[in-house]
This record gives C-alpha cells, structure tokens and sequence, in this order.
C-alpha cells in the first residue's frame, strides 16, 4: 500500500510539474501524467523555434499553432483516448513532433549544406 501511494504521490507530482512548465510557456493544453518531460521540452524548443525570424517563411506549411496542435494531440492520444493502440500513435505522433522540432530548429546553412 506504501508503495501505491508513493507512486501515485509521484504521478501526482509530475502532473502538477508537467502543468507549470507549460503555464511557463502559455500553453493553454493540458496534459496528464501520460506525457512525459521529454515531450514538454520538445514544445518549448518548437515555440521558441518558431518566434524565431524567417522559421514561417521557410516552412510555409507549419503554422504559428502547429507545435501546441501537436502537444494536444500527443496529451489526448494519452489523456483521454481509449483507443486499444493509444500509446502506439502517441509515440508515432511523439517522433514526428521531435524530427520535425529538430528540423524548423536548423539554421537554414546547415541545412543546405547537408544536401
């Protein structure tokens, strides 16, 4: 029982945790213990990536929303869905977000000389 109660007490934690760190960055989605810190930082770096000058021009196709629709598809893959492969696609939609972050995050220079 002591056990149980200690990883609830962490879960609980790691929400609550989870929650400020995207209060930080005005995000209005909400997440539940399901989402881990990796996909929070994933987030920060694709917001802040995207403020970033010329990032919209070169990625016509990705908009200044984009990376808050992808949290808020990962946290209802593992919040609220009840799907029987819900973590599958949540990992899915999980790389995707973060090849995708790495990418916009790429000075144009770099990118060009990688062809």
């Amino acid at each position: 029982a002591r056990v149980a109660h200690s990883v609830r007490a962490g879960v609980h934690e790691l929400a609550e945790e989870l929650g400020r760190d995207l209060e930080e960055h005005k995000s209005n989605i909400s997440v539940c213990a399901g989402v881990s810190q990796e996909v929070v930082r994933t987030h920060q770096r694709c917001s802040a990536s995207l403020r970033e000058p010329g990032v919209l021009q070169r990625f016509p196709s990705i908009g200044q929303d984009w990376c808050d629709k992808q949290l808020k598809e990962i946290a209802s893959r593992l919040c609220e869905s009840e799907e029987e492969d819900r973590l599958r696609t949540a990992a899915m939609v999980e790389v995707s977000f973060e090849r995708v972050t790495t990418l916009i995050g790429t000075p144009e220079a770099a990118l060009i000389s990688q062809e």
